[in-house]
């Protein structure tokens, strides 16, 4: 992560790529996340670094940059609205029993599977994938089981390769959980640490994620990973999350994310932590990592990703909700948001067997980029915030959210600064974690 010498960046003329200069702590740092490498220098040597070198090394290219409008190479699934827990702060409100169920119909899936596919034909991607959501996936394992399938036979008809991916609450029988081990590439399992915490969390479900999570983690160690959502109450307790479960599943990815104020997490007392104490949280934690050979993660850090946007928001997620909707965020597809419509772009006519989307809607999402912040411009830790979630922004601001920066700007500063000294000082081996 530490380039040598500024000499070595600018001997070589191909790609033209954008530095950033900044004093941490009386350290003068240097970024060029392009290349995805950071260096210290001398203050004295401050006045001396461009504001773009040359490199032989190309400008990344996510694997949204050269696909047209409508062309998706992967769908996300949202399988049903119903849970089998009633965890305080979802982002449903706290109530995913007050509607009634709507589970995804298996044509809608063929449907999405068969789109995703010609798209990735048409552009000559090699990948096509599928991610299982919810409310609880799990709910619908048929149709889980169908999916997959579906995806895989696809692929290899198609000559290209399949992934199939899933996040679930970890609240299921052991076939099940055998069934995803074999046959899923990546099984994300939502588990918030200890019983004392995760108890508190997630409806007393501590024993039956755990047993699920040890029993995919004997079967298929490489393909688990764990989402951690921390509220105010565990926020101080992130080292002890972490320890936890580098203890029990060493050498596990660990996402950790903090509550927002949406749905259950606008008022329960286990709502959104202090920003501060959360990233604060999240340093403490990387040595724990480290010792046990676990990477970490959260969604404002990005070293040396490839794409310039926070998620695939403006218009590179096609997300199916139950009843058909296609949207491009999860969390804008529930009866608690009010302005969820905004973020819904399409939707599958079951009479004509086709997906129908709205350009006027769609062009807007487009627009919903980092570029269009002023504040990001100019900022050293935009590459890695990338202008930060959309669509937390537009809850907090629902008027002016996508030219603003983050309501925890300040925060996200100062943190990606201690985290740019601690790889200088220590390495970033167990937070490299690239999107």
């Amino acid at each position: 992560m530490i380039l040598p010498s500024v000499c070595q960046i600018v001997s070589c003329a191909m790609s033209i790529h954008k530095t950033f200069i900044t004093t941490i702590n009386d350290r003068c740092i240097v970024i060029v996340p392009s290349l995805g490498k950071i260096f210290e220098i001398d203050n004295s040597l401050k006045g001396s670094i461009p504001a773009f070198i040359e490199s032989g090394d190309p400008l990344p290219v996510s694997r949204w940059d050269n696909l047209k409008d409508f062309q998706f190479l992967g769908v996300n699934f949202l399988l049903t609205n119903r849970c089998n827990l009633r965890c305080g702060y979802c982002y449903e409100d706290d109530k995913p029993c007050a509607s009634e169920a709507i589970f995804l119909k298996d044509e809608i899936i063929y449907a999405a599977i068969d789109y995703v596919a010609q798209c990735a034909l048409e552009v000559g991607a090699p990948r096509i994938y599928a991610n299982m959501f919810g409310g609880e996936p799990t709910l619908s394992f048929k149709s889980i089981q169908k999916g997959v399938n579906k995806l895989r036979s696809t692929a290899q008809k198609n000559g290209i390769i399949s992934r199939a991916t899933i996040t679930t609450n970890g609240v299921m029988d052991k076939d099940k959980a055998i069934w995803l081990a074999n046959n899923m590439d990546a099984i994300t399992i939502s588990f918030d640490g200890p019983p004392e915490i995760h108890n508190l969390h997630r409806s007393n479900s501590f024993d039956a994620v755990f047993k699920t999570a040890k029993t995919i983690f004997g079967i298929a160690t490489q393909k688990i990973s764990f989402r951690v959502t921390v509220s105010s109450m565990s926020v101080t307790k992130l080292p002890m999350i972490t320890e936890f479960l580098g203890k029990n599943f060493p050498k596990s990815r660990i996402f950790i994310e903090p509550v927002f104020s949406i749905g259950g997490g606008i008022n329960t007392k286990y709502g959104m932590p202090d920003h501060s104490a959360f990233f604060q949280g999240f340093l403490d934690s990387l040595p724990i990592a480290e010792n046990y050979g676990c990477k970490i993660k959260t969604s404002i850090l990005n070293i040396g990703a490839k794409s310039k946007q926070f998620c695939g928001a403006p218009g590179n997620n096609f997300m199916i909700a139950p009843d058909g909707r296609v949207s491009v965020c999860n969390r804008m597809v529930t009866n608690s948001n009010p302005i969820g419509d905004k973020f819904t772009y399409g939707k599958f006519d079951e009479k004509l067997k086709i997906f129908v989307f709205d350009a006027e809607k769609y062009n807007w999402l487009k627009t919903l980029r980092p570029n269009i912040i002023p504040a990001c411009e100019n900022c050293f830790a935009s590459s890695n915030c990338r202008g930060d979630c959309v669509a937390n922004k537009a809850i907090v601001d629902p008027v002016s959210f996508p030219t603003t920066p983050s309501y925890r700007c300040q925060e996200i500063r100062e943190f990606i600064g201690k985290i740019l000294l601690y790889i200088i000082d220590h390495g970033g081996e167990q937070i490299e974690w690239r999107e």
